[in-house]
């Protein structure tokens, strides 16, 4: 008979126990947080959430009148000097275009410019995050106040125009007799309050019909929206450079006058707009919640819905 048969190399035999596994295959035990440790990380994430919190009640609370008029002030004198230092840098002929080629035509630029502050005006003002998108809402109008502050900061801005254009001036234009003669200043500042009036009530009736749900007509106003950056930028250079006159001084400071009062308007019409669909949508979350239909996501008593910290999620 044969013996019994030996067992292959490397393996352990029927009866004997499990082998001791070779050093290289030993696994190393993760360290586990201490107690101090986990406390710590919990108040951090506490903090994180609370701070999240702070800042995302301040961002959606609707200031005061007073720091939204700072605000139109401080945001208006960045535009002047911006746009002092955009003049400047065609006139040292540091500009260039897409093709790479130098801007000389100093004075169009700046006729340009002229209408680049009221065009940036209602975007610098646009506060997602605040329940008015930084517009504000009530009985007294603000967009009127804002129009004027901005205009009555751009006024004083453009006067040095003329200066910073320097040898590019041309021979007895608006531009060029800016800080002379009153009716070349009078042209250009109804010229700039009229299109920071249009830019203000284009671009806020294009927000309204977002807030309102209105696709369709935000659609419809993208053709004024372009059509007016198209006018805007074409009357400014012709104006600018062209030579004063009284006929055309009327003309301009007619539309101000007419844009200014089709702002007030536009503003009431824009709060009743708004208060309308306020009123629609707490009715139909107040049917929500006597038909026991509220979620996570549903409105507050506040009218406002809770924010990702205040669900308790922690971004780390």
């Amino acid at each position: 008979m044969l013996g019994p048969q030996s067992s292959a190399p490397g393996r352990p035999s029927p009866g004997q126990g499990p082998t001791t596994p070779a050093p290289g295959q030993q696994r190393i035990p993760v360290p586990q947080p201490t107690e101090a440790e986990k406390a710590q990380e919990r108040e951090a994430r506490k903090r994180a959430a609370k701070r999240a919190h702070a800042e995302h009640v301040e961002e959606s609370t609707v200031p005061t009148w007073g720091r939204d008029v700072r605000r139109v002030v401080s945001f208006s004198a960045i535009g002047v000097v911006f746009a002092w230092i955009l003049i400047l840098l065609v006139r040292w002929r540091l500009l260039r275009d897409n093709s790479y080629d130098v801007v000389e035509d100093t004075d169009v630029w700046t006729a340009l410019v002229a209408v680049l502050i009221p065009f940036m005006m209602p975007f610098v003002l646009l506060a997602p995050k605040r329940p008015d998108m930084g517009f504000r809402r009530g009985t007294v109008p603000f967009l009127p106040l804002a129009a004027l502050v901005s205009v009555g900061i751009q006024w004083l801005g453009m006067l040095a125009w003329p200066f910073l254009v320097g040898e590019d001036l041309g021979t007895y234009t608006v531009l060029a007799t800016l800080g002379s003669d009153v009716l070349s200043f009078v042209t250009a500042a109804a010229l700039i309050a009229t299109w920071s009036c249009v830019f203000l009530i284009v671009t806020t009736a294009l927000v309204t019909a977002s807030e309102t749900m209105r696709w369709g007509l935000a659609l419809v106003l993208l053709i004024p929206y372009l059509g007016s950056l198209v006018g805007a930028g074409f009357t400014s250079v012709r104006t600018f450079d062209d030579v004063p006159s009284p006929v055309v001084c009327l003309v301009w400071v007619g539309l101000a006058v007419v844009s200014f009062v089709l702002l007030v308007g536009w503003d009431f019409l824009r709060n009743l707009i708004l208060r309308r669909t306020e009123r629609e949508r707490s009715r139909s979350s107040r049917d929500r919640r006597r038909h026991g239909d509220q979620g996570p996501w549903s409105e507050g008593p506040d009218g406002r819905r809770p924010s990702l910290e205040e669900l308790g999620w922690n971004p780390q």
